[in-house]
């Protein structure tokens, strides 16, 4: 079954890689299930305005400004800790970028348009933030983990000048953030938790299955069916609660 068979690639490091992403993924949701217990989660998007700048200022202004929120008195009283994700799109129409986040946190109740004042003394010239209550943490995983893997647009994928950009202002960031209670927890640490048994390699597996191995063909309709569900799991968005 899915339960049973692991994929795991020859990981290049590289954050904008798919297949690693695939797998680091997995991590993620791990190590954030274990987070998400009972007591109430949110999940916040923070913005910074719309500007006419390169992507490393924004991302400068952005990273700053969570920083000098997370230091203010209003917001370390009423979260107790948390992660964050960081996200790049692009306005091809504009030839803007346009760095976010995404945070899940624990704590008190936090009224929208007290958090969008906090978050304008923070950033200055920003007051837009979102806040949803997440009813059901599964689903809510599902939809903040694939940023960890979501690709570049592709008015940044094949503009080389844009890519060169991007690559450049995100190189040595941190794309996941952990806060507060849990700023010690590496939520990126991978699974090495359990006995595996090494079944051979991708191409070997289908070679056999092609020769009718039926072991092999099992494993890899097992396969097929973990890359489905990861397909579902990232495809749909939260509702709004």
């Amino acid at each position: 079954s899915p339960h049973d068979i692991k994929v795991v690639p020859h990981r290049c490091h590289d954050r904008f890689c798919i297949p690693c992403g695939n797998e680091r993924v997995e991590d993620v949701r791990k190590n954030l299930s274990e987070r998400l217990t009972d007591q109430p989660h949110r999940f916040v998007t923070l913005t910074i305005k719309s500007a006419d700048e390169p992507l490393t200022d924004l991302l400068d202004h952005l990273l700053a400004s969570f920083r000098r929120l997370r230091q203010a008195k209003w917001w370390r009283e009423r979260v107790d800790g948390g992660c964050a994700f960081i996200e790049v799109t692009h306005n091809p129409g504009r030839d803007s970028w346009h760095p976010h986040l995404h945070i899940i946190c624990t704590g008190k109740f936090l009224p929208k348009r007290e958090l969008s004042k906090a978050w304008h003394v923070a950033t200055v010239d920003s007051c837009i933030v979102k806040i949803k209550l997440i009813e059901d943490r599964h689903h809510v995983l599902n939809y903040v983990t694939k940023y960890v893997t979501k690709p570049l647009p592709k008015s940044v994928r094949y503009q080389p000048a844009r890519l060169a950009e991007c690559v450049t202002a995100l190189k040595g960031r941190r794309l996941i953030i952990t806060f507060g209670a849990w700023s010690r927890w590496k939520l990126t640490a991978r699974d090495t938790i359990g006995n595996w048994t090494v079944l051979g390699q991708l191409h070997t597996l289908s070679n056999k299955a092609r020769e009718g191995d039926q072991d092999a063909e099992n494993i890899l309709t097992s396969i097929y069916a973990i890359a489905a569900l990861n397909d579902e799991r990232v495809s749909t968005p939260p509702p709004d609660s």
